[in-house]
């Protein structure tokens, strides 16, 4: 796990996670990175150094608004919740191209965050 500093993140369900090293710290290039639904200027940072050469980036919740927020995004597809699709719409992206799928394949999940479940 990484986070802003080495303190323990306190989520708000599940148990404290320990963070292994700071988004400052990583420097190795990771495949796979999973956005939380809150973040900092230094996840931001750390997203838009590694963004660019991971093989996968994956959001919970308000993450996606954490990605689309660095540019990696732009010029690309992207799924979100019916909730955050609203925020979005309705925010200064009002110039792109932004719709909604009702129609489209989903999968629903008993939990907030599926990783807690």
């Amino acid at each position: 796990y990484l986070a802003k500093t080495l303190d323990p993140i306190v989520p708000l369900a599940g148990p404290k996670l320990l963070p292994d090293q700071t988004y400052d710290d990583a420097e190795d290039q990771f495949d796979i990175i999973l956005i939380p639904g809150r973040g900092q200027h230094s996840l931001m940072n750390f997203l838009k150094r590694q963004g660019p050469h991971a093989k996968y980036i994956l959001t919970v919740c308000t993450g996606l608004w954490i990605l689309s927020s660095t540019g990696l995004l732009d010029g690309k597809r992207a799924t979100t919740n019916k909730e955050m699709f609203k925020v979005i719409r309705f925010s200064d992206t009002k110039d792109l191209p932004i719709t909604w799928i009702a129609k489209a394949r989903w999968v629903q999940e008993a939990q907030v965050s599926p990783p807690v479940s």
